[in-house]
């Protein structure tokens, strides 16, 4: 995944220190605010962070849209601005299409990963940190050798034992770099076994 780093856009300074759960709901109404106006998401925003102790949003962005958005973030960071919260941006490398298209290929491995040790239970696309893509689940006995499935040649005699072997094994099939996080998923991370961790602050 090439790097994208943050890419600060002017905002008001005008923020306020009210109660975190009331900056949350502000936080969450500029979220619907953004989604009933659909030209964003054809501009590239594709999901936010919030910060509810600093009201303030992080507002992620699909790079390769970035050029020529200028004109988008500009209303965005002036409609934050009404509602007292700070909009930054960052650019993140692959646009939502192509994490569902990824999400989907790594999804469809669940079963042949089982097989080999590892038990997959859902696959986070947004970070955060912008880091690799999540795999949550937990390691499991392999099937007899005979009965590994696809992903037997790539494992190797061992199968899966480790969150490396895991990661590697992805990688060579899929095509895409994974982090291995052990583990059930948790509900208030789980959207239909694609994850989104996105309420970062004021909890």
């Amino acid at each position: 995944m090439s790097e994208h780093t943050s890419t600060p856009v002017a905002v008001s300074s005008s923020t306020d220190e009210a109660d975190p759960l009331e900056a949350q709901h502000r936080l969450a109404e500029f979220k619907t605010w953004i989604i009933e106006h659909p030209e964003f998401a054809d501009a590239g925003y594709m999901e936010q962070i919030n910060w509810a102790d600093e009201s303030r949003v992080t507002a992620l962005w699909d790079a390769d849209l970035w050029d020529g958005s200028e004109a988008a973030r500009r209303r965005l960071t002036q409609e934050a601005a009404s509602r007292s919260i700070r909009l930054d941006f960052q650019q993140r490398a692959h646009g939502l299409n192509d994490l569902q298209q990824i999400s989907g290929q790594i999804l469809d491995q669940t079963e042949p990963l089982a097989l080999i040790g590892f038990e997959l239970e859902a696959v986070s696309t947004l970070r955060v940190d912008d880091g690799p893509i999540e795999l949550i689940g937990t390691f499991v006995e392999p099937a007899p050798t005979a009965q590994r499935g696809d992903l037997a040649s790539i494992a190797g005699a061992r199968g899966a034992q480790s969150p490396e072997d895991v990661e590697r094994i992805v990688r060579e099939s899929v095509g895409v770099d994974v982090e291995v996080v052990e583990g059930e998923a948790l509900p208030a991370r789980s959207r239909a076994a694609d994850t989104t961790p996105f309420f970062a602050g004021g909890r």
